[in-house]
Formats: structure tokens, C-alpha cells, sequence
């Protein structure tokens, strides 16, 4: 049986509009500027489309700085139109904070945005304004631990005793989510069958306007009904809570604001698999 591309990657800029140290592409140190053309990135993803047996269906733009390619909202508008059926950037975000250009590159077929994020310490705070728990969202992220004790892995500042999300390894090693409203109101669900600590996991928690669901490597494994009244913003943290931090790795953490479907899941965990 042959190899089955999933995700490739296409680098379309060695240019970039900031100069962080961290940078692992060394951005602009180079001293030459490297940037295909739009035919030759054409050419490149029709290459990736015809692999056979199985051609990519999902695609990451990179570089350098992919938003500051000229072409990068035609890139972005073929690759779609090629049959990319997942289109995502490694992005600073800078241009995207531009909310014509964000709104220009969403129409064109753009899906997710791959961001780093540093801080001054060891708090991973996402603030209030990443996830409205009060509607539909998701959340998905691949996590590793070889410590079985209870562990954090995303929610409130508060931790486990605090209304809104939380996300966490349970003393018997099962994964688990719960959501509650100010009233302490709301739904939890513990996954069948123990996290096995000897590798990584995939994580999905799906909030819609009715229901919780937990996914585990691509599959279904709890949802609850919800009936929910207020929940009132305050900052949500990843891997830490009280001072303490959770003894785990935690890779692709990412954020959508609507209830992704089965599907959808699935293609996130086969792209962490490929």
C-alpha cells in the first residue's frame, strides 16, 4: 500500500514583518529573498493534488511571513478552488488583525490560523476574549503525560471549583470536560476506558447550543445535554491553575467559535497522525 499525503506544507516567503529570536525559520537572515511565484505555488499544489494514491487534501502556507506574499489571497482562493478541503497559514497574525484583510482571506477558503504565542513567565493565560463559553465553540489539542495523577489541561483561572469550561486528565486517568453557568449549573462527561500515558492523544471538546461532546483521536466518547443561563467571562488558562502546573506536553492548541462536526474532528486527528 502506498503513503497517504495528508497535510503538506508550502513555504511562500522567506520575508517577514517582525524579528523574533525564537523564530525557528531565522526569518530574514537568509540575505536573499526567496518567494515563488504564484504559478510556481500553482504548480506546486497541482503536484500535491495529483500524488497518488491518495492526493493532499489539506495544505499549511508558510514561509517567512506568508500573509505578506503579493499573491497570497489568490494562493489562498486556488488553493480552495483546487479541492483543498482544510487551508491553513503559520501566521504572526499581524495582517489578520486587519479586519478587511481577515475578512478578505476567510472568503477566499482560509480555515485556521497556526500561531505561537511567548509570553514573560510560565502562565499560558488566553484572556476573555479568545473563547465565549456563553455560545457554541470548539476546542482542540493534542496533549502527552507519563504522570497519571490529575492533571489541568485547560479552563478557568479558578480551576475545577470555577463556572465555565474545563478540561482535565481525572485521578482514574480517564479525560474529561465540564461546562457550568454561574448558578454552578451544567453538564460534565468522563471519557470510557483510561488515557494509556505512553504517547499522545488527541483532544476535542465540542460545545453547541444544546449539547457537550468530548472526542478522544477522532472519536465520540461522551456528550450531555446542556441547559445553561449566564456564564461570566474571566481568563482562561491552558495547563495551569492556583500555582499549579500540569506535568504534561501540550501541541496545536486551537480555538473555533462554532461546533465543529464529526468530520471535522476527524481531519484534525488524522492531520496529527500524518
Amino acid at each position: 500500500m502506498g503513503k497517504v499525503l495528508k497535510l503538506a506544507n508550502i513555504d511562500l516567503t522567506n520575508r517577514c514583518n517582525l524579528n523574533c529570536p525564537v523564530c525557528f525559520a531565522n526569518s530574514n537572515a537568509a540575505g536573499y529573498v526567496y518567494e515563488p511565484t504564484f504559478d510556481q505555488v500553482v504548480t506546486m499544489m497541482q503536484r500535491l493534488r495529483d500524488y497518488r494514491p491518495t492526493p493532499a487534501t489539506c495544505i499549511q502556507f508558510s514561509g517567512g511571513e506568508p500573509t505578506l506574499h503579493p499573491d497570497f489571497l489568490q494562493i489562498v482562493s486556488k488553493a480552495a478552488e483546487m479541492g483543498f478541503s482544510n487551508i491553513q497559514i503559520a501566521t504572526n497574525g499581524l495582517k489578520l488583525a486587519e479586519a478587511s484583510f481577515a475578512s478578505q482571506a476567510a472568503k477566499a477558503g482560509l480555515h485556521t490560523l497556526y500561531l505561537q504565542f511567548d509570553g514573560v513567565d510560565d502562565q499560558i493565560n488566553l484572556g476573555t476574549q479568545i473563547v465565549d463559553l456563553a455560545g457554541p465553540f470548539s476546542i482542540s489539542f493534542w496533549f502527552a503525560t507519563n504522570n497519571s495523577k490529575s492533571q489541568f489541561l485547560f479552563g478557568r483561572a479558578g480551576g475545577a471549583t470555577s463556572p465555565g469550561a474545563v478540561i482535565f486528565v481525572a485521578s482514574s486517568g480517564a479525560l474529561a470536560a465540564s461546562l457550568t453557568d454561574d448558578n454552578g449549573d451544567g453538564a460534565s462527561i468522563i471519557s470510557q476506558g483510561a488515557y494509556d500515558f505512553t504517547g499522545y492523544a488527541h483532544l476535542a471538546v465540542v460545545r453547541s447550543d444544546t449539547q457537550l461532546k468530548l472526542y478522544v483521536d477522532g472519536v465520540l466518547r461522551g456528550e450531555r445535554d446542556l441547559s445553561l443561563s449566564t456564564i461570566t467571562p474571566d481568563s482562561l488558562r491552558i495547563a495551569t491553575y492556583a500555582g499549579m502546573f500540569a506535568e504534561c506536553m501540550i501541541d496545536d492548541f486551537r480555538v473555533y467559535d462554532r461546533a465543529l462536526d464529526l468530520n471535522e474532528i476527524e481531519t484534525l486527528w488524522q492531520m496529527g497522525e500524518a
